[in-house]
């Protein structure tokens, strides 16, 4: 599911009207119907974003919200529910949600929303990445080369950023 968007909606028609307007901006969706089979997709594989609906019947989405982040931590998740009272956003957004838009939803505004949860979650995993490779110590000679003059001159840096000079 990695670059694609996740669609979490109880509504057939909506899934399908959602998926269609964000496919004619090429971006890939995966529909799930309930917050069960949601949870079930994050497990296997991380999105890129996640549209969830508020009002599902198995799952309600602001239990969904905190869910979602344990299974797939930085994931953006963006909030599409024909709830849109004040109280409502400021829940969302406290419980993790990072943009919320309002049914029946403007077409840009829903895909600007998601284009830009969607690059969020892409640097959210390219940061992750950079993370994991500095903690094994090929920061620096992926960055730099591996030759020997290099391999010593980043072993004299490390040194000397351990000193207290």
């Amino acid at each position: 599911m990695s670059g694609r968007v996740l669609l979490v909606d109880d509504d057939p028609a909506m899934l399908r009207l959602v998926a269609h307007e964000l496919g004619q901006e090429g971006i890939e969706t995966v529909p799930a119907s309930s917050g069960a089979e949601a949870l079930r997709l994050l497990e296997e594989e991380a999105p890129s974003a996640v549209v969830l609906d508020l009002l599902l019947p198995d799952i309600p989405g602001r239990v969904l919200l905190p869910r979602i982040e344990a299974i797939r931590p930085g994931t953006p998740v963006v909030v599409l529910t024909v709830r849109s009272g004040v109280e409502d956003i400021v829940e969302c957004m406290r419980l993790g949600a990072v943009d919320y838009v309002p049914k029946p939803f403007e077409r840009t505004r829903l895909v600007a929303s998601v284009r830009n949860a969607a690059e969020r979650g892409a640097l959210q995993t390219r940061v992750e990445a950079l993370a994991r490779e500095l903690r094994r110590g090929e920061g620096f000679g992926a960055l730099l080369g591996r030759s020997a003059a290099m391999a010593k001159a980043v072993d004299l840096l490390r040194r000397a950023s351990a000193s207290e000079v």
